[in-house]
């Protein structure tokens, strides 16, 4: 049994909400914060070698049920594996295809009571495996989204809905595109569409929310396969950019977090979260401090030039060089987990060999940090225990189930 202390630190923000902040705080944090140190005691290791598995995406590709049992997708073999509250395998459904059972990629997991669903993308259906790993039924997505009679005429129709989560009752959590007659009443045709829709098509609720400023491409000239040319657009983007927000849907479906960085004005130096009850309506929208860290020139030379030598050509390369988009910070957000218990872990960019966390409770008062090592990142959390993901030197990941446990001051 592996045993290892982890710091976490009560963060103090001097009152419910901090508005805006001055460049250089961390998050209100400081060390006079009350240090708490615990102890996270390793409980059950799934290895990747000695099961053979395969890298687990960041999107919600590990569930725990209440009774400890782990479900894994599996991306590049096309199934989804299945472990005990001990770690031990209990089987595996799924292989590539399109047929009951299959896969063309299995994007998301959740429960409906001792339901498995998993979520394949392409082909906008969730597949229900019970219990005894068993293939039950498949449901796809509702063929486009109408509005309720209460937002008629205040709200488009949409050709297009993509799963994100599925409830008991049959209804559907995830974007909506595809707008018809967009800018309809209330709805901004500039900003994505997520919403809660019944199986009929029916929308219940949504809610919309900013992308950031528009990307034009690079245009390069590309080979295509029969030896003519075409034009394709590039990113000109070479790293994460702050102000692109995070959203992440709560892996038992019930909230969805947007956070949003704030990189000029009154705001500068601070980051948003509103959060939304994906049943009952917006719950909070709160302003957090961070660490501002800008970005040297030298720092941009150097980001350039690695993302411009992975270039596929030179030509692509020298483009990357002349036209290249940064920030003026390092980003400081990298990714929300939503813990069932409805607390929030934000993962904070990696800071030497540390990977910090900052833990928000269930309305958004921070409460505490953890910091991981840089190769390990939290896929599932509650009030006792984090799973965690782990890579090794050779990229091959296992998933680590560890208990907190308060050390003695």
């Amino acid at each position: 049994m592996r045993r290892f202390t982890l710091g976490v630190v009560a963060v103090l923000l001097f009152g419910s909400l901090v508005a805006s902040c001055a460049a250089g705080e961390d998050g209100g944090a400081g060390p006079d914060d009350g240090l708490v140190a615990y102890t996270f005691e390793e409980e059950v290791r799934i290895d990747g070698y000695e099961h053979d598995l395969v890298p687990i995406d960041t999107t919600i590709r590990v569930a725990v049920f209440e009774d400890g049992r782990m479900a894994i997708a599996q991306r590049q073999t096309f199934n989804v594996r299945f472990f005990s509250e001990s770690g031990e395998p209990l089987g595996a459904i799924g292989r590539e295809g399109q047929g009951p059972g299959e896969f063309t990629t299995a994007h998301r997991l959740g429960w409906i009571a001792d339901t498995l669903y998993a979520y394949d993308f392409s082909q906008r259906r969730f597949t229900l495996i019970d219990s005894d790993l068993n293939y039950v039924r498949y449901i796809y997505t509702p063929n486009g989204a109408r509005p309720s009679p209460e937002m008629a005429g205040t709200f488009p129709e949409f050709s297009i809905v993509y799963g994100g989560a599925l409830y008991a009752d049959g209804s559907v959590y995830g974007e909506l595109a595809g707008a018809r007659t967009p800018g309809l009443g209330d709805h901004d045709r500039t900003k994505p569409t997520y919403g809660r829709v019944r199986e009929d098509g029916t929308i219940i609720s949504y809610f919309q929310f900013a992308t950031g400023p528009p990307m034009e491409p690079i245009m390069v000239e590309i080979e295509m396969p029969d030896g003519t040319t075409g034009m394709a657009g590039m990113s000109p983007f070479v790293m994460t950019m702050p102000d692109r927000p995070i959203l992440r849907l709560a892996d038992n479906g019930t909230r969805m977090a947007h956070l949003q960085v704030s990189m000029e004005g009154p705001d500068a130096g601070t980051y948003e979260i509103f959060m939304e009850d994906v049943f009952d309506g917006p719950l909070f929208t709160r302003r957090y401090p961070f660490e501002v860290i800008s970005i040297t020139e030298a720092m941009r030379d150097s980001i350039v030039e690695a993302r411009a030598s992975t270039a596929p050509d030179d030509n692509m390369g020298q483009l990357l060089r002349a036209n290249a988009i940064l920030p003026p910070m390092m980003p400081p957000i990298v990714g929300i987990v939503h813990g069932s218990d409805d607390r929030l872990w934000i993962r904070l960019s990696d800071k030497g060999d540390e990977r910090p966390y900052l833990i928000l409770d269930p309305m958004g008062e921070p409460e505490g940090r953890l910091s991981l090592p840089t190769n390990a990142r939290i896929a599932v959390a509650d009030d006792s225990h984090i799973w965690v993901i782990e890579e090794d030197v050779f990229e091959v990941e296992s998933l680590v189930r560890y208990r907190l446990l308060p050390e003695d001051p």
